[in-house]
């Protein structure tokens, strides 16, 4: 490519003189003759003139540079930039990501902002009417206005997030926003409202609600409950929507709406959190019954549950959710999930979040039933929520905490999906029995971690390990109560099923370790005593007992000051088992 070398002197002086003869020849100057000096061909009374004619000549010059560089400098991005090269159909799928608020507001650049890039991008913005598909409610209704003509005829999205008390122009601004949202209602295909619970008398967005809305697919509202002054008026509690097609998605936060009402008879997700959810676990059962569609199932915080609490689940065929693939009761009363998930049937799930809100003794019995009908041996949907067992090409891992009231089962993040599952009790062994069983009958079982027995001296029973023998691969366990119910059980051995034979409790541990508590201190018979006699029966063959496989792992942690006749007995259990190891407490602080 050959370089432009910058213009010499007499390129300029040439430049001059032509402009110079350009104004003579206006004005009727007689043009002077070679050799004479411009300034003296100028009469003396026509100097002040030529003077302004000359300025106005440097003026038009300027601007005229102006766009000409402009030009040089498009043409040159059109070159060298890929993004100029771009279609103006894939720009505006790039500019689809922003939208067209206020200028500079919120620390986000807005479609505005792009405007003033250059001309492909104005062109390109003023000409793709779905770029304007947004309205917001602290839009200046001028903006909102040109927003609406530029869209056009195409779909619409409302945000109306209003917490700050609209004053004076503001106020009326807002419902001249509204009005304008209704008058559009026909064209609106997504509504996010977002407002607090009190509040003085504003422009209500329950009108939009009320208003005709074929296109609408996605509806979500969260009421907060920001002040208490209860002289104000609610913006809504509940809602109803006119006749038109089904949603596709729906999240509501503290306001009910009638779940019956046909448009909701399609969901694709449905969230509801507070108030909105139904008082009763039927209820909510029917509604999603009806729902095969469903891929996504989120119900949180929720206080209390009144009505039917299904006394005969388990006893009728599940409700089949084919396709749902996240499911989330987070904060809900214990019976209310026992009975969702004794009446459904998820086979597709991945995504897996339970964590309940532990009600009262009084509803004890129910959740005993109700446990019971979930995790009995062979049912489809125990193995749904630990990890669809059988149904991967890889075994599930599980971890399992229990602590003392409630129990957590959590399976390692992988492709394949995430489970979470904490249920609070006031009878952990009882359920810890049930899940271990229904667990290790599922076809094939996953990799199971125990992890974390948290037993106070005061609490319930130390956990049973029978039930959890055949998948138990780590366990760890902490206080006196329980780590000598671990040597205990571990000496045992019990009749393998199908076989006939024996072989030893947990025999397919690779990892223990037991942690007494700082303040506990050693009995010679139950701890060091029980230890070394664990170690030979199980590991040794010493004892005429045929050895089981040594585990990798075999972590005993304790206060070496307190534990002395354990510690004294290092060599001999470390003898028979070499991956053996004490641990003092005092060096862990």
């Amino acid at each position: 490519m050959t370089e432009i070398t910058q213009p010499q002197n007499d390129v300029v002086t040439q430049a001059i003189s032509t402009l110079v003869k350009g104004i003579y020849e206006e004005n009727g100057y007689h043009l002077p003759k070679s050799g004479t000096d411009w300034r003296d061909a100028v009469p003396p009374g026509s100097l002040l003139t030529f003077k302004d004619e000359l300025k106005a000549a440097k003026a038009r010059m300027s601007q005229q540079l102006e766009i000409l560089m402009a030009r040089v400098a498009h043409h040159a991005n059109l070159v060298a930039s890929l993004v100029h090269r771009l279609p103006v159909e894939v720009l505006a799928m790039v500019f689809g990501e922003f939208e067209p608020s206020k200028p500079h507001t919120r620390g986000n650049t807005s479609l505005f902002d792009l405007l003033l890039v250059c001309r492909t991008w104005y062109d390109g913005i003023i000409g793709s009417p779905r770029l304007w598909g947004w309205l917001d409610a602290e839009m200046p209704y001028k903006i909102a206005r040109m927003v609406m003509d530029r869209s056009r005829r195409c779909p619409i999205a409302l945000s109306w997030h209003s917490f700050r008390l609209p004053r004076g122009s503001r106020r009326l601004e807002q419902f001249k926003l509204l009005d304008l949202a209704i008058e559009n209602s026909t064209r609106i295909k997504r509504v996010d409202i977002h407002l607090p619970r009190w509040g003085p008398t504003r422009p209500s967005p329950r009108r939009i609600l009320e208003a005709r809305t074929p296109a609408l697919e996605t509806l979500q509202i969260r009421i907060e409950s920001y002040g208490t002054n209860t002289g104000f008026n609610l913006p809504f509690d509940q809602f109803g929507l006119p006749e038109g097609p089904p949603l596709k998605h729906l999240s509501l936060r503290a306001v009910a709406t009638p779940l019956d009402c046909p448009r909701l008879s399609n969901l694709i997700t449905l969230t509801l959190s507070r108030s909105s959810v139904p008082r009763s676990p039927e209820e909510l059962l029917q509604f999603i019954s009806s729902s095969q569609q469903l891929e996504v199932l989120d119900i949180q915080d929720v206080e209390n549950s009144h009505g039917n609490i299904i006394g005969e689940a388990g006893e009728s065929a599940p409700v089949v959710l084919q396709h749902l693939k996240k499911l989330v009761l987070s904060m809900v009363p214990s019976v209310y999930i026992a009975a969702i998930l004794a009446s459904i049937y998820t086979p597709s799930c991945s995504h897996i979040v339970v964590r309940d809100r532990m009600t009262d003794g009084r509803t004890a019995v129910m959740l005993e039933l109700l446990d019971a009908v979930i995790w009995r041996p062979g049912n489809n949907q125990a193995a749904a929520l630990t990890g669809r067992p059988g149904l991967e090409p890889e075994k599930s891992t599980l971890i399992v905490k229990v602590f003392l009231k409630w129990i957590e089962v959590e399976s390692l993040r992988s492709l394949r999906g995430y489970r979470r599952l904490q249920f609070g009790r006031t009878n952990i062994p009882q359920l810890m029995a049930q899940l271990g069983t229904a667990i290790s009958q599922l076809p094939s079982p996953p990799v199971l971690h125990l992890h974390e027995v948290n037993v106070q001296a005061r609490g319930p029973t130390p956990v049973d390990l029978l039930p959890w023998s055949e998948v138990l691969e780590s366990l760890t366990v902490k206080g006196i109560s329980s780590c000598r119910s671990v040597l205990q059980q571990l000496s045992q051995r019990q009749v393998v099923h199908g076989t006939g034979g024996c072989d030893w409790v947990c025999r397919k541990l690779s990892s223990i370790r037991l942690v007494y508590g700082w303040k506990e201190k050693e009995d010679a018979t139950l701890d060091g005593g029980a230890l070394v006699s664990l170690v030979r029966e199980r590991w040794s063959g010493e004892d005429g007992f045929v050895a089981t496989v040594q585990p990798a792992q075999f972590e005993v942690s304790c206060r070496k000051a307190r534990f002395e006749n354990l510690w004294s007995l290092e060599a001999e259990i470390t003898r028979i088992l070499p991956s053996f190891k004490l641990i003092d407490a005092n060096n862990e602080i």
